[in-house]
């Protein structure tokens, strides 16, 4: 691919690994209105690859009424090259789960993965299940059609 791409190189016993090159800051969500009313963090990102652009989701968070934070799950969306922004979502991709769910306090990003005609997201689920419970991880599964 491109320039900023990884490329494998070879070692001196015959070993592969990838040679990366920086390209910066790239994306920053203290520039943009994000979904919720979150106004900073851009946490765990995680790459779609798509025909004409690059989709990027990550976490984002707002605080509750009671000052904690809540994590929700953003998009940017990027031309191939990683070097314009073509937008940036305007609602959450996924919204966090009700009173009582894994998910009621937040979800992640954790992996995106394209199958045929499907879209799995691999997710982690915040939930603040106690006064001195910082919060426990659980996976979810959400499901995108392409």
């Amino acid at each position: 691919m491109g320039s900023g791409w990884p490329a494998w190189k070879p070692t001196r016993n015959g070993q592969m690994f990838m040679k990366w090159k920086k390209l910066g800051k790239i994306f920053d969500p203290t520039d943009h209105a994000l979904p919720n009313g979150c106004v900073e963090f851009a946490q765990s990102p995680q790459a779609l690859v798509c025909t004409d652009f690059i989709r990027v989701y990550f976490a984002t968070r707002q605080r509750d009424a009671i000052g904690k934070y809540v994590s929700h799950i953003a998009f940017v969306d990027f031309d191939r090259r990683l070097s314009r922004i073509l937008g940036v979502s305007k609602h959450a991709a996924i919204e966090v789960g009700g009173l009582g769910a894994f998910d009621e306090h937040g979800i992640f990003p954790i992996n995106i993965v394209r199958h045929g005609g499907t879209i799995y997201a691999f997710t982690c689920g915040w939930s603040r299940r106690g006064p001195k419970t910082q919060g426990a991880g659980m996976i979810g599964r959400p499901l995108s059609s392409v």
